[in-house]
């Protein structure tokens, strides 16, 4: 039939008087458009044979008038939905439905009306493929299209299957069977793929599933699958359940209720809609010359909207229950007195119905101690039920920002990384408010923290720098000193001065506030010294002893950043007032006030936020169980003790970390931190037990110290080198939670690390220079002062070298471990223990550069030295060799790996026995190296083992377990036991994503592996839509080169290969290939794998020279590589082989047809097809 569009209920515009006022005009809301199914028509899909009643037109109109109701019609043969050798059937029409149904709406002057889409059946998937096409309408001639996407507020679908086409289901048996050659394609290529690409659009919408309740075509699980959207039977079968009598009939009455809703909400909704789509275009024109291209949508590769149209993969949630201000709130509670017109300024800015498209920028600046942090923190809490989310970035430094950006990837269930919190805030559909804290340094490049098209972001933002008003998308606020009733009603409240108050305390308060500047900090720290001194007169003794710390106070040699405006002569103000609390404190006669200047010193040299009470507790805690490891002395080194305490130079601690009682001197840090927080110059956040110095009292505390500034620089590295534990030599030893426990205490000194290091970097002394003088043997004796400092130099060294490797710094790791390596090497020799020890450290760091040959080099050097050294069957000489044979597989040396690991695990299980640990692992490396030779049947065998003990020993979720059982699946694929495979691999998949967060890197692993499972299984759409999402994933949680990421892309060509998409394959691997060769080395085997495959995709697009000369260069390297005796080698050289005689059939072919010509032989081309058929015996391999 032909393609139409008619109207079946106009919905002439009526007038209706109102009770006091004129006549209004009332027309159509919404427009409702019909879409039938296969094998139907445009009115006998909805009309009822025995009645004659067309519902859409003679009942609906009976209970709704402000609609106008069209139906669409076209061919709904099989043709129409099942095609012809791989043409998306659906296409053409689905771009006449829009364009038919735009031309309508066009010539009735109604393009902004919202659209309610009626379906039945396969029509279904011809209206999804239709909002699929409009979506993508950007185009300058087409971009109106898209009009009908923006307007459609929901679907109504009848029996629509919304996951597999089926078919054999919608064809008769005979239709079937005359078809099932020219429907080669069918809903496997077609049908199945609008369902899935669907589904980044269906968030958008609102929609109703109905299901046959008389089963004939579409299963209630497919017709109504389990999402959160209104879902209903209809009592009949699939071609009767849109067609109704009366409108008492039971489908009709289920069917109208939700269709009712829908009309009443859609109006408001799409004007919404519309408002959103405007603001966008106009943010876009805006950013565009200033901002770099935001980020891509999952779906469609297009920009974000305002949060909506693309599927999330990240917890919303997550981020709804995040409440995270940048001070806590009781401290706001305590502390935040006046700035009411402030506050209202940034209220109004943030919340005036007038405002650009895009986020909401607001920008506070003014000296340090104005109270913008204070300010931001209040404005949060007061109107946090008016956003969904709360987060706060602490952009005092690049690293900072690095740390608190990650932690929203956290928040949101995706990875601690840059990209995962980005891709969040630009996706997030619900308002937010993102806080930029302390954001002082010009060179920091906020822009790219901004979700640049996201209308739901609320931004606010403090700073010193008056240039980053330029940001500024909703206005601006200088905070400067407080009103003078404010400050005074400040300072009476921190110092607890009782009202009324006279006119004598009243005039002195106020002489106060303006000597500090009325600025707010100093207002604290003043009000709070005064609550706590004990003065006849207390007013007026503070301001006397305010005058004279002033008077004698000498100017700062710290230089503050730029960003303070010049305001010198606050500083100053400020600056006394902190003294006069240093003060008190050393006037106090007790042993926590003196910690606290020492703590108070000491944190000088840390980053200024989040300075955790556990680094002190664990130092001290540390240092204690030093004391107790050390051997009881013998009787000669009781009597060299003196003699060898003068000659060791002293570390430089802190006092409480100098004696042995470890409770009692982790209660005096506390008690020191407490005095500090009583007197307000420190802020206090109990819940994290951690504390935050303001960075004006951070600058003053450090520059206070004058000569004495590298004193406490070095006890401050000091108490952080005592709270960092090393790992023991044998990790197998350490506990995983305590491993994960101290990864993470690690990784928050970070940042105080840094700023040690900047403030007192190690220097290791000059060591070649007189160990050249002096024998090495006799240093000990003649040097002993000397060789004290450098090993204290080399264990502070190693321990940063070893935090920076956990946090994933590996450059900064490899520079430190180096140091220590090379005098390790020095002093001690290349076969002691500790030389030993810190050599394999550093070829891990090594691996985390992808400097793989210099790691293998260390790894050969240590099994070299603890065979000579411990014999070749000590337990330390076999995990070293065992690692050494992991380092061989993971750098594609599969003949050096088989045979280490080999005879590592043979002797291992001799010298520990089958059930440890160690064996286990050795165990499962070997079974991977087996693997690499294509021995699967003995690789299996081995994991099966190993899986099967780890099982029972360590319970089934453990993550050892879990790595077993990767490798089994993996093994029985290969060994073609696909269903045992799938079944593993997928409960590998779901444990790790439960346990470990499905960003993770072994979690995308087992995705990558479990997407290859359903490939060789033939589920080619459920393997990449898991692909799409893993890769994805894994560009934001580890980087577009990282081999996980590539490894992703291979397998995702090869989905293409095998869907038919071949150049889409052929771009995708050939892309892959580049990567790999630069990040693993053009000779690895990953790399000429995938170069051999991608001769197969040169073959497959008829580029035989290109598939020759590729797998000539693949072969190439695998035999250098790998050798002949290798199994790929003679799997790439039967390829190359056939591809050769391919070329030489058709250079025969090409004679053959020039005599033909000359000839005029009919059976020439016969006789040469034959000919290459017969030189490719193996051509239907080459489908890959």
């Amino acid at each position: 039939m032909p393609t139409e569009l008619i109207t079946l209920y106009p919905c002439q515009v009526q007038s209706s008087q109102l009770p006091h006022g004129p006549q209004e005009l009332t027309g159509p809301v919404v427009d409702i458009v019909a879409v039938h199914g296969l094998q139907e028509d445009l009115i006998s899909a909805w009309t009822d044979p025995k009645t004659n009643i067309l519902w859409l037109r003679d009942l609906l109109p009976e209970d709704v008038k402000n609609v106008r109701v069209l139906t669409f019609g076209y061919n709904g043969s099989p043709e129409s939905f099942f095609g012809h050798g791989g043409v998306d059937p659906l296409y053409p029409t689905a771009e006449t439905l829009v364009a038919t149904l735009h031309t309508d709406r066009s010539l009735t002057r109604c393009l902004q009306r919202p659209i309610i889409f009626v379906c039945h059946g396969l029509g279904g998937l011809l209206v999804k493929q239709a909002l699929l096409y409009a979506h993508d309408q950007r185009g300058e001639h087409t971009r109106f299209y898209r009009d009908i996407y923006t307007c459609t507020y929901a679907i109504v679908f009848f029996g629509t299957p919304h996951d597999q086409v089926d078919r054999n289901v919608w064809l008769q048996p005979k239709r079937l069977l005359r078809s099932s050659d020219s429907f080669q394609y069918g809903p496997r290529d077609a049908l199945t793929n609008v369902n899935r690409a669907f589904r980044g659009l269906q968030n958008d919408l609102n929609m109703l599933f109905l299901w046959e309740e008389i089963e004939t075509h579409v299963k209630e699980s497919s017709a109504a699958p389990a999402l959160d959207v209104q879902r209903s039977g209809i009592p009949a079968d699939h071609i009767n359940m849109t067609k109704f009598s009366s409108r008492s009939s039971p489908g009709y009455r289920t069917v109208l209720a939700p269709l009712l809703g829908f009309i009443q909400d859609a109006p408001l909704k799409i004007a919404l809609k519309w408002q959103e789509q405007k603001n966008q275009g106009a943010l876009q024109r805006y950013e565009s010359a200033k901002i770099d291209s935001p980020l891509k949508s999952p779906t469609t590769g297009q920009s974000g909207e305002g949060g909506g149209g693309d599927t999330p993969v990240f917890s919303q949630k997550g981020i709804s229950s995040t409440f995270d201000p940048p001070l806590d709130e009781l401290l706001q509670t305590s502390t935040f007195v006046g700035r009411e017109k402030e506050f209202k300024t940034l209220e109004h800015a943030i919340f005036s119905s007038s405002q650009p498209p895009g986020p909401k920028i607001f920008v506070i600046y003014g000296m340090g101690g104005s109270g913008k942090t204070e300010l931001c923190s209040r404005f949060a809490t007061k109107h946090k039920n008016r956003f969904q989310g709360v987060l706060t970035v602490k952009a005092s430094s690049q690293d900072q920002i690095k740390r608190t950006y990650a932690d929203i990837g956290t928040k949101g269930g995706l990875e601690a990384t840059e990209n995962a919190a980005a891709h969040i805030l630009s996706h997030l559909s619900y308002p937010f408010l993102l806080v930029i804290d302390n954001a002082d340094d010009p060179a920091l490049g906020l822009r790219k923290l901004f979700p640049k098209t996201n209308n739901y972001a609320y931004i606010v933002i403090t700073t010193r720098n008056l240039d980053l008003c330029k940001v500024a998308t909703v206005g601006s606020l200088e905070l400067k000193g407080l009103e003078d009733t404010e400050a005074l009603e400040l300072l009476l409240s921190r110092a607890d001065i009782p009202k009324p108050v006279d006119d004598a305390t009243r005039s002195l308060a106020n002489e106060i506030c303006k000597t500090l500047g009325f600025l707010p900090l100093a207002l604290v720290v003043a009000g709070t010294y005064i609550k706590r001194g004990k003065f006849s007169s207390r007013l007026q003794d503070y301001l006397d002893f305010y005058n004279a710390c002033r008077k004698s106070y000498k100017p700062s040699r710290v230089k503050m950043d730029s960003a303070d405006m010049g305001e010198d002569r606050k500083l100053k103000t400020a600056y006394p007032t902190f003294e006069v609390s240093l003060a008190y404190l050393e006037e106090q006669n007790s042993i926590a006030c003196q910690d606290a200047i020492e703590i108070l010193n000491v944190v000088g040299f840390y980053h200024f936020e989040r300075i955790g009470v556990d680094v002190f507790t664990t130092a001290v805690k540390n240092r204690s169980q030093s004391f107790g490891r050390r051997p009881r002395p013998s009787l000669v080194a009781n009597l060299l003790s003196p003699v060898h305490k003068r000659l060791q130079p002293p570390v430089l601690l802190p006092g409480f970390l100098k004696t042995r009682a470890a409770v009692l001197e982790a209660c005096r840090a506390e008690d020191a931190i407490a005095e500090l927080a009583s007197l307000s110059l420190i802020r206090w956040d109990g819940s994290a037990r951690t504390f935050s110095l303001h960075p004006l009292v951070h600058a003053w505390a450090q520059d206070r110290l004058r000569e004495c500034r590298q004193i406490y620089a070095q006890m401050a590295f000091n108490l952080l080198a005592e709270a960092i534990t090393l790992p023991s030599d044998d990790l197998a030893k350490d506990d995983l939670g305590v491993r994960q426990s101290r990864e993470i205490f690690h990784r928050s000194l970070l940042p105080h690390l840094d700023a040690c290091l900047a403030a007192c970097p190690i220097e290791i002394g000059p060591y070649k220079t007189y160990l050249s003088k002096v024998s090495l043997s006799l240093t000990p004796f003649l040097l002993p002062t000397a060789l004290s400092i450098l090993m204290q130099q080399s264990l502070a060294a190693a321990k940063s070298g070893y935090v920076y490797a956990e946090c994933g710094k590996f450059q900064q790791s490899a520079d430190y471990l180096t140091k220590v390596k090379d005098l390790l090497h020095e002093l001690l020799g290349p076969r002691h223990k500790s030389t030993m020890s810190i050599m394999l450290g550093l070829a891990k760091v090594y691996w985390g550069l992808g400097r793989l040959d210099e790691a293998i080099d260390l790894q050969k050097l240590v099994v070299d030295a603890r065979k000579q050294v411990l014999g070749e069957t000590h337990i330390d000489t076999l995990l070293a060799m065992d690692d050494l044979g992991r380092s061989y597989w993971l750098n594609g040396q599969y003949k050096e790996a088989l045979e280490l690991s080999g005879s590592s695990m043979r002797q291992m299980e001799l010298e520990l026995g089958l059930n440890d640990d160690r064996t286990l692992a050795a165990m499962d490396n070997y079974g991977v190296a087996l693997a690499s030779w294509h021995r699967f049947s003995k690789s299996a065998a081995i994991h099966k083992q190993v899986f099967t003990i780890r099982e029972e020993k360590l319970g089934a979720k453990h993550l050892d377990t879990l790595t077993s059982k990767n490798n089994l699946a993996m093994a029985f694929l290969e060994l073609k036991h696909l269903d045992e495979a799938q079944e593993l691999m997928t409960g590998v998949f779901e444990e790790r994503k439960r346990q470990l967060g499905k960003e993770h890197p072994w979690t995308l692993w087992a995705l990558c592996w479990l997407a290859k499972i359903k490939v060789k299984i033939g589920k080619l759409d459920e393997a990449e839509e898991l692909l799409d999402g893993g890769i994805e994933a894994g560009i934001r949680s580890l980087d577009e080169n990282h081999l996980g990421v590539l490894m992703g892309k291979g397998e995702l060509a090869r989905v293409y290969s095998r869907q038919g998409r071949l150049n889409e394959a052929f771009e995708v691997l050939s892309d892959t290939v580049t990567r790999l060769g630069r990040s693993r080395g053009i000779e690895h085997p990953d790399c000429f794998y995938a170069l051999w495959k991608l001769s197969v995709l040169h073959h497959r697009l008829g580029r035989a020279r290109e598939a020759r000369d590729a797998c000539e260069t693949a072969l190439k390297r695998a035999r250098k590589r790998l050798t002949d005796a290798h199994p790929l080698v003679g799997m790439i050289a039967t390829d190359l082989e056939g591809f050769q005689k391919s070329l030489r059939s058709q250079a025969q072919r090409e004679t053959g047809n020039q005599e033909a010509a000359a000839d005029r032989s009919p059976d020439t081309r016969t006789g040469v097809s034959t000919l290459n058929r017969r030189f490719w015996p193996r051509r239907a391999q080459l489908t890959w």
